[in-house]
């Protein structure tokens, strides 16, 4: 773990506060550039109904896209430029502004906005629109931990204080979790991690956090550390 910031400091920022706390800038080193879009995208589309600009939506879309190297720069680029028209009108027509707004700081290029501070300012525009909807049953304070359980998927292997040794797991039996890892990825079909859990088990993996992170009951999203670490992306 960074000596940088403990667990439980960064559950703090994950879950209160503002995205402009200069202690915060010790997040940039937890992880990539690809994992905080990845997390924008996942937070934005828990909230996917009240994002009704199909301008929004298409961004995020292109977001992560673009965190898997499927678009280009120039295609983010457009995307965040028709996303901030969307958000401009949204606010004009005092309609909801802060899911319309996370989707435009979503797709800004890195630098100038830094992939952390984005991230953080797009957690906190969802719990602002859960704010702004609570007539829908939403819940600010609810989603604060759902954004800390979305971190912890995404960034789980940040708080390991051993690394993880994966190549004979890869191998095992054909390759077979390497397969199966990259089909949940591909498709999207995390509610097979269980499955992968019985793979991983299976090929000698003894490690009990690895273990426990596929079986957990979560909503588990595209980044998801274990997978990730099967399939060797950052």
């Amino acid at each position: 773990m960074s000596a940088n910031w403990s667990e439980s400091q960064v559950h703090g920022w994950i879950t209160r506060g503002s995205p402009r706390d200069p202690e915060r800038t010790a997040l940039a080193g937890i992880g990539s550039e690809r994992k905080f879009r990845l997390l924008m995208c996942a937070a934005i589309q828990r909230l996917w109904l009240l994002l009704l600009d199909p301008r929004s939506r298409r961004a995020v879309e292109i977001v992560q896209a673009y965190a898997d190297g499927q678009a280009t720069e120039a295609e983010l680029l457009s995307a965040a430029g028709h996303a901030y028209e969307a958000y401009t009108e949204s606010r004009a027509a005092g309609h909801e502004p802060a899911l319309a707004n996370a989707a435009y700081t979503a797709a800004l290029p890195c630098p100038p906005c830094e992939p952390h501070v984005a991230a953080l300012i797009v957690l906190e525009d969802c719990r602002a629109a859960c704010q702004r909807n609570q007539h829908l049953g939403l819940d600010a304070d609810q989603e604060r931990e759902e954004h800390w359980r979305l971190f912890r998927c995404l960034f789980g292997l940040a708080f390991r204080d051993q690394p993880v040794d994966v190549p004979r797991w890869r191998s095992w039996n054909g390759g077979t979790v390497e397969r199966l890892a990259r089909a949940i990825y591909q498709e999207q079909r995390f509610g097979m991690l269980p499955i992968l859990g019985d793979a991983l088990e299976e090929a000698g993996c003894n490690d009990a956090e690895v273990l426990h992170h596929c079986r957990e009951e979560i909503d588990h999203v595209r980044g998801c550390w274990v997978v990730d670490l099967l399939l060797g992306y950052s």
